[in-house]
């Protein structure tokens, strides 16, 4: 079984290309043919929505510290593209508002905070922007995520399942999986690329989730994810991804079908 119709997702936006969770990289997943990004998003000590990876500023920019202990103004100054390369000296934190003005992608929003304010903001922040129907809220805090789809049904959340432990066998990873799937409100359900089976997606799908991939990083990942049927794919490579998901479609009417160097899956 494989995905004719996958959606790529640029992890962090393009981060082999461009500094991760920046507009430059957001933009050159676009340009790489993604048709979705992943972002994380943050809130500032005085409330805004800013979109970085880690809790604290200290590896992928020029600041210091958690970004819960700094207000928008001072994170705006930061240099967020120095540090990938010397091409991106100046790139800045974005905003989730200025994310979501991007064209032509759907978005992954993926909620790193606590409590009632960061929901409102989130949903306030993406429905101002007339995006509701193109973003998918993820997020660690199961609570979070159950609050949101509360405050508004029409949200679409995914469900971060368990990484493949040493411990486990594949029947007990797959129980897992699709047990916890089974009792979630969420419509999207998130599988480590590195250890999707055609099996898993079944199951999947047949308790109406959408299955997502995610974290593909190399081409064993990518071909595996494809193979086993999943519906969305986030890598970190966007132009491995894009790639891949072409040379699986099927050949247009009187053409010569493309070979595929499939993975093992």
């Amino acid at each position: 079984m494989t995905s004719s119709n996958l959606i790529v997702v640029g992890h962090r936006g393009a981060l082999t290309a461009a500094p991760e969770n920046t507009m430059a990289s957001f933009l050159a997943a676009r340009e790489l043919g993604a048709d979705a990004v992943e972002l994380d998003v943050h809130q500032s000590r005085d409330g805004e929505l800013v979109v970085h990876h880690n809790y604290t500023l200290d590896q992928t920019t020029t600041g210091h510290g958690p970004i819960f202990e700094h207000d928008w103004v001072d994170l705006a100054r930061l240099d967020a593209g120095r540090w990938f390369s010397e091409a991106f000296e100046g790139e800045r934190i974005p905003r989730l508002a200025d994310v979501l003005a991007i064209d032509g992608l759907e978005f992954e929003v993926e909620l790193k905070g606590y409590g009632e304010t960061m929901v409102d903001r989130a949903l306030a922040t993406v429905e101002t922007a007339g995006m509701l129907d193109r973003v998918e809220f993820t997020s660690g805090n199961v609570s979070l995520l159950a609050e949101l789809r509360r405050r508004q049904p029409e949200a679409t959340t995914g469900l971060f399942t368990p990484r493949y432990e040493p411990w486990m066998t594949p029947e007990v990873f797959e129980h897992c999986i699709v047990g916890l799937a089974r009792h979630s409100t969420s419509q999207v359900v998130h599988v480590q690329a590195r250890s999707i089976t055609a099996r898993i997606v079944d199951r999947l799908q047949g308790l109406d989730k959408t299955v997502h991939a995610n974290d593909a990083k190399n081409p064993a990942d990518v071909e595996r994810a494809i193979h086993a049927g999943a519906s969305r794919l986030s890598a970190n490579d966007v132009e491995l991804a894009v790639t891949a998901r072409n040379r699986h479609r099927p050949a247009a009417s009187g053409s010569i079908p493309q070979g595929a160097d499939g993975g093992q899956v």
